[in-house]
């Protein structure tokens, strides 16, 4: 079965990855942080619901998702999901190198640490749905 996105087929060389996780109720991640500056996590909420119980902690402050769909920060703060709610949150998050100088290095190291992960990808991402086909990246559901 075909799973690209078409209109989603462009080179661009600052996104890495596109995903969408669908986050359920009464859920929340553990306090983490990932592990190099290479990157930043671009989030957006596709069903801002107004409850506080849905929100992301990052660097010690609450986003509420309801507040502003939009949220950008470096994945090496500490930062956790909450959905203490009855609803499913669903967010679209990319991950973008850094511009920089140094730009041609970063790609460069984001590329081979890519690689040397993609053996524990299924650590991570067991329970997800990977639909590949987009040159630039891969969209999660």
């Amino acid at each position: 079965m075909e799973q690209s996105i078409v209109q989603y087929d462009f080179d661009n060389k600052y996104v890495k990855t596109v995903a969408v996780s669908a986050f359920n109720k009464g859920q929340k991640t553990t306090l983490h942080f990932g592990p190099l500056r290479l990157s930043l996590w671009v989030l957006y909420n596709l069903n801002p619901v107004q409850n506080d119980q849905i929100y992301i902690e990052a660097a010690g402050t609450r986003h509420y998702w309801h507040d502003d769909p939009l949220f950008i920060f470096d994945d090496t703060v500490m930062h956790e999901s909450v959905n203490h709610s009855d609803h499913i949150r669903y967010c679209l998050f990319m991950d973008i190198v850094r511009s920089s100088d140094h730009f041609k290095l970063f790609n460069f190291l984001i590329n081979k640490l890519s690689f040397i992960l993609s053996s524990f990808k299924g650590i991570f991402y067991k329970n997800w749905k990977t639909l590949n086909g987009l040159k630039w990246g891969q969209v999660f559901c």
